[in-house]
């Protein structure tokens, strides 16, 4: 499975064709959080698993996920980082393992 694609998503349009290129191989895709950690006044990290139920075989995929969000004032989200690993998302959070 490739898990959705690693990187900054910015924008509804961003996010909607990352959901786009997902739901080209499997028809039921959803994240399992495993765990939400404030990581300054604007940022929050989440970590969890990615879970695609392909389209043909029903078989379930997962795949670990990595996400820092950065929220605006009215604390919507504003930006989205996914990362393959929690070293990489503690990095771009300013933090360490």
């Amino acid at each position: 499975m490739q898990p959705p694609r690693t990187g900054v998503h910015r924008g509804v349009g961003a996010v909607r064709q990352l959901l786009d290129e997902a739901l080209e191989i499997g028809d039921e895709w959803h994240v399992e959080v495993d765990a939400i950690e404030s990581v300054g006044q604007d940022r929050v990290l989440m970590r969890g698993r990615s879970v695609l139920v392909g389209r043909v075989s029903r078989m379930p995929m997962e795949d670990t996920l990595f996400q820092l969000f950065e929220l605006d004032e009215d604390s919507r989200v504003r930006r989205v980082q996914t990362f393959r690993s929690n070293a990489e998302a503690l990095k771009a959070a300013g933090l360490s393992e």
